[in-house]
């Protein structure tokens, strides 16, 4: 078991390697630095594999913490600010229980589970079936346990209970796992079903689990799970199941059989596929519904070339690129008919209100990202246009790139400055009801939605024309659009929580959003003609 498992790591960090270096080879600058030959350079691998393993267990100790902070602490803080330690201790039992003993123990398996890494390791790499399964079996489960054991003895600790409780819970969630494994397995053996792979059930069965864990949370009900599980009969029966349980899977005889049912490389693809394409879901398009004057090639005759081409698609696409503009018109619109009201039945609050709401500047960027439609309208120009006419030499030269961008860029930044210039306007009318003293205190951060608007029109058409992160398979081939992503996301949550004068915020993200976009749009010159392409 052991050497089966090393084989396992060793192919796993192989794989987890190459990535890294094809990740790097990405980046403009680094990339050039590292020839194709790097991936044979046994040394550069020995220090990449450092960096991955200790990569891998950083996420490996913060997904735990996460979650445990997440899913079950916050609820706590929330609804059970006031109650007593003991009945804090015990509504963290109860949703450990339900979410993590009922739900996360018995809804997945680690043998039955499809992946590309068993495919490759039993049928690719003819290991034996029983070895590879009991080794991930244990390893999972074994490492899942290390993995959560601090932040289960942290959380315990924080609400009043032990460290020896938070180990108590641990083993105790471990030994549930083997239960859920041996259970899957013998369904598996008597109806040759894999659970796992029943979509529909795993769905229903989790929302029943949220539904479980939640609902009585809401209501502030307290439910003294901790009482019985810590009961030293309960300790002893889960205990005893869970030997039994990796007794079992010892023994199990129908390993082979089970990783053939699971992992047809036919399925493992239409799988994938299927994600991929979800992902797609919200820009697709159904032809049959445009309608005739859509389909007339004539109605945008006055234009030619890509201006031409580039008028077809956004015509043609409006319901989609227009809809969420149209809602978030709505809201803003009903906000703005409320905060009239107020005006005319509490004029007092109201001025006291628009007096105080430069204070709330920082958190202008979050909004703005939120409302921002450029994201979703880049992702329908690869959907609907760009994946197939990146496939074409005339479509990659640089001066049809470039011509392309601007076009685009003017009418996205016009897309999203329609609700911008809603919530600047609804602002300024408020305001100036309220006195011209409050009308001009406001004209900075009306200013500024127009500049984070303009910003995140830039943003998101630079990250698509520079990365160009979407594939032919329909997935996201470039790790650095998400990270980068994620980055400027922190940055618009955190910067809503800045307690700083206004004046001065306003003017830091004036400056930064200016030497943005101007680095943007020469970068976009300098190199879009050599990233944007069809991978």
């Amino acid at each position: 078991m052991i050497d089966t498992l090393k084989n396992i790591l060793n192919i796993s960090m192989s794989n987890r390697i190459n990535f890294l270096i094809y990740y790097f080879k990405c980046i403009p600058i680094i990339g050039k630095l590292l020839k194709d030959t790097v991936y044979k350079e046994m040394k550069i691998k020995k220090i990449i594999s450092i960096f991955a393993v200790l990569t891998k267990i950083v996420q490996g100790l913060l997904g735990p913490i996460a979650y445990v902070s997440i899913a079950i602490y916050l609820p706590i803080f929330f609804f059970y600010k006031s109650y007593s330690v003991e009945d804090k201790y015990s509504v963290f039992t109860y949703l450990l229980f339900v979410l993590s003993f009922v739900f996360g123990a018995t809804a997945s398996s680690s043998a039955l589970t499809p992946s590309k890494d068993k495919f490759v390791c039993i049928k690719l790499m003819k290991m034996r079936a029983r070895d590879y399964a009991i080794s991930i079996i244990f390893c999972e489960y074994i490492w899942g346990g290390v993995r959560l054991l601090p932040a289960l003895i942290i959380v315990s600790k924080i609400l009043g209970g032990t460290i020896f409780q938070g180990i108590e819970l641990t083993l105790l969630l471990t030994m549930f796992r083997f239960c859920g494994e041996a259970l899957h397995l013998f369904i598996f053996e008597k109806k040759n079903i894999i659970l796992c792979k029943n979509y529909i059930f795993i769905i229903i069965y989790g929302i029943l689990a949220l539904i479980t864990a939640y609902v009585p949370a809401a209501f502030k009900i307290i439910l003294p799970v901790d009482k019985y599980l810590f009961n030293k009969i309960i300790i002893l029966i889960i205990i005893l199941l869970g030997i039994i349980s990796i007794v079992y899977t010892l023994k199990y005889k129908f390993y082979s059989k089970a990783f053939n049912a699971a992992n047809k490389l036919n399925e493992l693809y239409s799988d994938n596929h299927k994600l991929n394409e979800a992902r797609f879901e919200d820009v697709k398009i159904n032809e049959n519904e445009f309608k005739e004057l859509e389909l007339n090639s004539q109605i945008c005759s006055d234009k030619e070339g890509y201006e031409y081409l580039n008028a077809l698609f956004f015509m043609r696409h409006r319901k989609l690129l227009y809809k969420p503009m149209y809602i978030e018109l709505i809201i803003i619109a009903l906000i703005f008919l409320a905060a009239l009201v107020v005006q005319i039945v509490f004029p007092s609050f109201m001025n006291e209100f628009i007096g105080e709401i430069d204070k709330t500047i920082p958190g202008l960027l979050l909004i703005m990202y939120s409302i921002s439609n450029s994201r979703r309208i880049t992702k329908a120009m690869f959907y609907n246009c760009d994946i197939s006419l990146l496939r074409y030499g005339f479509y990659r030269e640089k001066n049809v790139i470039l011509k392309n961008f601007k076009i685009r860029l003017f009418k996205v930044a016009f897309i999203n400055l329609i609700p911008a210039t809603a919530i600047a306007s609804s602002l300024m009318i408020i305001a100036l009801m309220n006195g011209v003293d409050n009308f001009v205190n406001i004209l900075p951060m009306v200013f500024m939605i127009l500049i984070l608007s303009l910003f995140f029109s830039v943003h998101d058409l630079f990250l698509y024309y520079i990365m160009q992160p979407y594939t032919t398979e329909l997935n996201i081939k470039s790790p650095f659009f998400n990270i980068i992503n994620g980055i400027v996301f922190w940055i618009c949550y955190l910067s809503s929580k800045i307690k700083t004068p206004p004046a001065y915020f306003a003017g830091i993200v004036l400056v930064i959003t200016v030497v943005y976009i101007i680095v943007a749009l020469v970068t976009v010159y300098k190199l879009s003609w050599k990233t944007f392409k069809v991978k």
